[in-house]
């Protein structure tokens, strides 16, 4: 207990000595990355693989504060590990308890739009536990969904091209696997686009084998791809459609 003690008292120093950097006045919250525990189970690295894949979120904010690790300002801060200065919370208000998983995203984004800065220091370390199974994985990326939704509906932001490519394309799949019991050429189409995908699976699959040095992610990594893509489709079509909560 007592190394846990001091590791915390170290992390937390970290993200106060993050502050020094402010000479105008300017930095709200110091934040740093949030990493997978040592002896993390296949399944937690796994996770990490897709978090740090192309096609499973590496270009998000909160992904870049994972895996970036240049002292710099940022857009945004993960909640598990950030360090807000008091008095801002009187000027913008305290975190928005309606949102399913967006909140620190919605927060950030309030502090910034007033001109406040997030200062990123890569020495302020937290271990964060990942998904340890599929089911658990699913949920979390349709939560994630689901909170981007709620995000764009209060300030129109946070939606990007990419948080609508997984949607669409599993809405072209449908559409097509439909239309094809009428047609038959829009079986064809159903085919290509269905192997295009998996064949951009299978890549993203084979880049994160060689990446991580781990053969087992062959047979994880492909079916926990499609599952995040589906289920922050459901995520995102049950918030667009269904409404707030």
């Amino acid at each position: 207990m007592p190394s846990l003690v001091g590791s915390e008292m170290c992390i937390r120093d970290r993200l106060v000595k993050g502050f020094e950097q402010d000479s105008g006045g300017i930095i709200a919250a110091v934040t740093g990355p949030n990493v997978e525990y040592p002896g993390e189970s296949l399944f937690g690295r796994a996770v990490n693989a897709i978090y740090s894949s192309v096609i499973g979120g590496k270009w998000s904010e909160q992904s870049q504060s994972i895996f970036n690790q240049k002292p710099r300002y940022v857009k945004s801060a993960a909640g598990c590990n950030v360090a807000y200065r008091r008095k801002y919370f009187d000027e913008v208000g305290v975190f928005n308890e309606n949102l399913i998983t967006a909140e620190d995203s919605e927060i950030n984004f309030r502090l910034t739009e007033r001109g406040y800065k997030i200062y990123f220091n890569p020495s302020a370390i937290v271990y964060h536990r990942r998904p340890q199974n599929h089911k658990s994985f699913r949920n979390k990326a349709r939560k994630y969904a689901e909170g981007k939704v709620q995000l764009f509906r209060i300030h129109q932001y946070g939606i990007k091209a990419w948080h609508l490519f997984p949607p669409f394309y599993m809405s072209l799949l449908a559409l097509l696997a439909f239309g094809s019991i009428f047609r038959m050429e829009l079986l064809y189409s159903f085919l290509f686009f269905f192997g295009l995908y998996i064949l951009i699976v299978l890549c993203s699959t084979l880049v994160a084998v060689i990446r991580h040095k781990e053969f087992r992610f062959l047979y994880l990594l492909p079916i926990m791809f499609i599952e995040g893509h589906l289920w922050w489709s459901i995520g995102f079509f049950k918030k667009t459609f269904v409404g707030w909560r």
